[in-house]
Order: structure tokens, then C-alpha cells, then sequence
């Protein structure tokens, strides 16, 4: 699995990117015989200008749509209900909560300008 930042994607001090983890979802949870414990695994992508704050976790599969960032301490599990150039609150077991959108042009322009 790989972690695929596009151009001017961000990643904030102590966040963690994990691309596989033990699948906890069985009767016994990751247990199996050796070798054969049950993995979560998958790609995690920010496109261009998406990012996490200070702090996040970000789970395998993950996709942040362009210009979507998440706010200091999320838990990002799935990209469901993530839209592009929308800022939220991700905390675990709920639905992100968009707090703003962004304004692409201004932000995009910045970029040209740097």
C-alpha cells in the first residue's frame, strides 16, 4: 500500500497515514494461523491542496478529494461524505461535519504565486 500526496497536499506534525491495520471486526478479532491474520489494507490519497491539521489519523482506503482538510485531532476511517474543498471535524464512529468550504480560486491562485 501507498500514500500518494498531490501537488501542495499537507500533513500536520504527529498525524499518522496508516495504510494497513488488523482487521478487529471477527469473533476473535485479527487471530488466525500465523501468517494469515486478517489485514485492513489500502492506498490512502490526498489530492491536490487536501490535508490534515495537527494530529490526525487518516485509515487505509482513504481519499481526500481536492482541496478538503481536516481539522486538528480527526479520525478520517472512509472518504464518505467528504466533498471536495470542504473543511471538517472527523471524529470517530460519527460523519464528518463540514465547519466551512474553502475558497478554491483563492487558494489555487496562492499556489500559482508560491
Amino acid at each position: 500500500s501507498i500514500v500518494m500526496l498531490g501537488k501542495w497536499a499537507f500533513v500536520g506534525s504527529g498525524s499518522r497515514l496508516i495504510t494497513a491495520s488488523d482487521d478487529f471486526t471477527g469473533r476473535f478479532g485479527p487471530i488466525g494461523p500465523a501468517g494469515k491474520n486478517r489485514m485492513d489494507r489500502g492506498d490512502i490519497t490526498f489530492e491536490e491542496f487536501a490535508g490534515v491539521a495537527v494530529g490526525c489519523t487518516v485509515l487505509p482506503g482513504v481519499v481526500l478529494p481536492e482541496g478538503c482538510c481536516i481539522a486538528a485531532h480527526g479520525l478520517v476511517s472512509s472518504s464518505k461524505g467528504l466533498e471536495p474543498w470542504g473543511c471538517y471535524v472527523c471524529a470517530p464512529g460519527k460523519e464528518p461535519r463540514l465547519l466551512y468550504m474553502r475558497d478554491a480560486e483563492a487558494v489555487k491562485r496562492l499556489g500559482e504565486e508560491w
